[in-house]
């Protein structure tokens, strides 16, 4: 037993050694295992970085293909870009000198003294004392105004010539609150526009609450507009126009009369005056800066040229309008697509091809930036198209400009002769509307002389009914030199001689053979006539031609010498250089041969009394506009405005028509009367309105108000159209809706409908509702809720009457039909006067027509 156990003990060493030795083999295979499942998953993981890595270089790759493919076409651009700024950097301080002096003091003057001062002054001072400039420099783009900047301002109304870019530029940038100098409204309209979405507030001094409006807007941080500032500002706006503030704790304040109001930093302010040449203290030339607003002349050919066309060419007109809103809009989001991809590029981080939101970002405004640009090319090749089309209107806009600047220089002779832009429009308007087209509609060279022949008959027939009868000669020269001046058929130094009637100081003694018959005055006038140059025969000549001839003898003491025909060679002188012999000889006759003149270049119709009915000048009349008698001794208007209510059912039984002679204690009767005929409807008369010059600032306050209630109803009566034209678009387009259905239902039995007859009747009766859905419509919906505040008769009428008085208002003279009551001169003028009075009809029903002609004269004669 014992050999037995000993056998098994030593039979289970051997066991377990050879168990232990598989062990050990075992535990080392599997080390090895373990190693080569190490080895495995690191050569995984290392294949997965690659893979990893490979699709990150291959979207790096591919987002910088996109990249670069992207800004490909901005390489050189942006390249000559950096190049332009370097070389800039070098001329910036010139460069902002010349925009901060034009910002600052360029404002009030004109064109023509902007670009002298500029060219003669301040770029030879710049270079004199050694500033480099960058050469040409427009003053306006590229400091303190971009494309993008001025294209904005256009679309908010803005004219696009270039005075009017300057001020809005200058508006735009300048320190100081800006006053615009705006007697046609021109930049009030665009401040209007531009400012609206900021909420403007627009007051006027004197108005009720104007000064609480204006605390509000300070310390609400919102655009003010203070319009029809006079000379004198109130004093009151002293701190808010010096920017006088003071510190409360954290916060700055401005005294406003007792009020301490917080300044907003978002605060805005606009003066307006309406005052052509304003004579302003030096203190408010320091404080504020003056803007020079008034039209230009090719500002207004452009508006003109706009009314033209549109009249004629609507089609044309509206496609120019609409192309050049969206280049301005094109223009804006270009420069918007620009910045945007700049800011993007900037503020990318490091990695900038792993960003692939940035690189869509940058993608999609490029693609956006590219469309702009072709569609711009294309916009800009269609206006071109259409500008040449509308090139063929531009004389009548040259000649309504021309003509406007004619009439608006009237009041340096006259402080009654004031006309508004707005009321020239009008009268513009209705030339182009008079105008005949001719036989063959599609002449467009006849039809422009048609309109300008129009237009300048009907605005000098309106022009001419308010002067006085001494002054209408001066006004027709002016029109004919004008256009001669603008067609280069008068020398300017031949036109300054025949104005300026110059003579020479120190010259030649008279000869022997013209002391006689030429006096010492008219022989200094020869001697300075014979240095201006320009004619065939040289005026050179003329004095010693006079002095070897004695037909200037004959000549000069004949009775009538502007009919007369000069001596030997002088007769082929054109007939305005003969009006500078008669200048110097016979300037005693200058007047009958002014008139001659005018008469043979624009026709006898503007040396003619074109008086017209007080009926016709009526009808140009409104509640906003009325009709301004200018009195002259011994004239009564009184009874005709009588006369011509009571044929138009106003008469003062009927509680219609209020006469009121103003004078003292009268003004309350006056506003009274205003207020009755306001409301109900009525005529009211004020007589010598002169003789009441403070209450003539009363009468234009009220005048303002009756002007914003009027435009107000208009808006609301455009609103209330516009509202009844979308309903009846949207009912007509359910309309055509439900024919449409009607048509695809009854699609599949039309034949069988065709062959049945009874259908006839049904099918014509559907014909006709097709032909006539209009005539359907009934538009039910009540437009009551934009009837909101004070109305005002559209039966208001307002007459005045006043001698020349300079108290008068400029706004009341420049919004009235203007009628000079002053008795003819002379018995042909007294004769044509008071034919007029007479209509054709009692002549037409006499058995003797002749004799009652005859009869009719020779009263009208003797009376003259």
């Amino acid at each position: 037993k014992e050999a037995r156990l000993d056998e098994a003990d030593r039979s289970l060493t051997i066991s377990q050694a050879q168990k232990k030795k598989i062990d050990d083999k075992v535990e080392a295979l599997q080390k090895e295992l373990d190693q080569l499942v190490a080895e495995c998953n690191d050569a995984d993981g290392k294949a997965k970085q690659l893979e990893n890595k490979e699709r990150t270089t291959r979207l790096k790759m591919v987002l910088a293909e996109r990249l670069v493919t992207g800004l490909s076409g901005e390489k050189l651009r942006w390249g000559k870009t950096i190049e332009e700024l370097k070389l800039s950097s070098n001329l910036l301080v010139g460069d902002v000198l010349l925009a901060a002096a034009f910002t600052s003091y360029i404002g009030p003057f004109t064109k023509d003294f902007r670009t002298r001062i500029i060219e003669e002054h301040w770029r030879p001072e710049l270079i004199r004392a050694g500033i480099a400039m960058t050469k040409g420099i427009d003053p306006v783009l590229g400091l303190p105004a971009t494309e993008a900047d001025v294209a904005g301002w256009c679309n908010d109304g803005l004219q696009s010539d270039p005075v009017s870019v300057q001020n809005g530029a200058i508006v735009m940038n300048c320190s100081r609150w800006p006053l615009l100098i705006d007697p046609q409204l021109q930049g009030v309209k665009w401040i209007r526009t531009q400012q609206e979405r900021h909420g403007l507030v627009v007051v006027q001094p004197g108005q009720k609450r104007w000064l609480d409006k204006l605390v509000d807007c300070i310390e609400q941080g919102l655009p003010c507009l203070i319009e029809r500032c006079d000379e004198q500002i109130d004093p009151v706006l002293d701190n808010v126009l010096s920017r006088a503030t003071f510190r409360r704790g954290h916060k700055l304040y401005m005294r406003v009369g007792s009020r301490d109001a917080e300044l907003h930093p978002k605060f805005k302010l606009f003066l307006q005056t309406r005052l052509s040449n304003p004579t302003f203290s030096p203190e408010i030339n320091a404080q504020t800066t003056l803007i020079n607003f008034m039209v230009t002349e090719s500002g207004l050919e452009d508006q003109l040229l706009a009314v033209v066309v549109n009249h004629d060419r609507k089609d044309l007109e509206e496609k120019r309008a609409t192309l050049i809103r969206s280049r301005n809009t094109m223009t804006i989001e270009l420069q918007q697509c620009e910045n945007t991809l700049l800011l993007a590029l900037s503020s990318a981080g490091e990695n900038i091809l792993e960003d692939i939101a940035l690189v869509e970002n940058l993608e999609a405004t490029k693609k956006k930036a590219i469309d702009i640009s072709h569609a711009m090319q294309a916009a800009i090749i269609t206006q071109e198209k259409i500008t040449a089309s509308r090139a063929s209107y531009q004389p009548c806009a040259a000649r309504g400009a021309l003509i406007f600047f004619q009439i608006d220089r009237l009041c340096k002779i006259d402080h009654m002769y004031q006309y508004s832009l707005e009321t020239f429009m009008t009268v513009f308007n209705k030339a182009l509307t008079s105008a005949a087209f001719p036989e063959d509609k599609n002449n467009v060279e006849e039809r422009v002389r048609i309109v300008s022949r129009a237009i300048t008959e009907m605005v000098y027939a309106y022009v001419a009914n308010g002067m006085f009868e001494r002054h209408k000669l001066i006004l027709s020269s002016m029109i004919t030199f004008a256009i001669m001046l603008r067609s280069k058929e008068v020398d300017r130094k031949h036109l300054d001689f025949l104005l300026q009637g110059k003579k020479k100081a120190i010259g030649e003694g008279r000869p022997e053979s013209v002391r006689d018959w030429c006096p010492e005055t008219s022989w200094m006038a020869v001697l300075a006539l014979a240095e201006v140059d320009g004619t065939t025969p040289s005026f050179a000549h003329l004095p010693q031609d006079m002095a070897d001839s004695n037909r200037w003898k004959l000549w000069s003491e004949s009775e009538r010498p502007e009919e007369e025909k000069l001596p030997a060679d002088w007769k082929t002188l054109t007939a305005f250089q003969r009006l500078l012999v008669l200048r110097c000889l016979r300037p005693d006759r200058l007047t009958n041969a002014l008139e001659n003149f005018v008469a043979g270049s624009l026709g006898k119709f503007f040396i003619s009394d074109q008086a017209v009915g007080l009926g016709i000048s009526f009808k140009g009349s409104s509640p906003i506009n009325p009709i301004f008698f200018i009195l002259s001794p011994g004239v009564d208007p009184v009874r005709d405005v009588e006369a011509l209510g009571s044929k138009l059912g106003y008469t003062a039984d009927n509680g219609k028509f209020h006469n009121v002679s103003l004078g003292q204690g009268q003004e309350i009767v006056a506003e009274r009367a205003l207020q009755t005929c306001f409301t109900n409807g009525g005529w009211c008369m004020l007589n010598n309105v002169h003789l009441v010059q403070r209450w003539m600032r009363v009468f234009e306050k009220l005048m303002e108000g009756y002007t914003e209630t009027y435009d107000k109803m208009a808006s609301i009566e455009r609103e209330k159209a516009a509202r009844r034209a979308a309903r009846k678009h949207a009912w007509m387009e359910a309309m055509r809706a439900a024919k449409g259905e009607a048509a695809a239902e009854e699609g599949a039995t039309e034949e069988e409908e065709e062959e049945d007859p009874a259908n006839d009747e049904h099918n014509a009766a559907a014909e006709a509702g097709d032909q006539a859905p209009e005539e359907e419509f009934v538009d039910e919906e009540d437009d009551a809720d934009l009837d909101e505040g004070d109305k005002g008769s559209l039966e208001f009428r307002i007459f005045l009457s006043a001698e020349p008085s300079d108290s008068i208002p400029i706004s009341v003279l420049q919004r009235s039909v203007k009628l000079s009551s002053e008795p003819p001169t002379g018995i042909k003028q007294n004769v044509a006067r008071a034919m007029r009075c007479f209509s054709d009809e009692p002549w037409e029903r006499s058995a003797k027509p002749t004799e009652f002609r005859a009869v009719t004269f020779a009263m009208c004669f003797f009376h003259a």
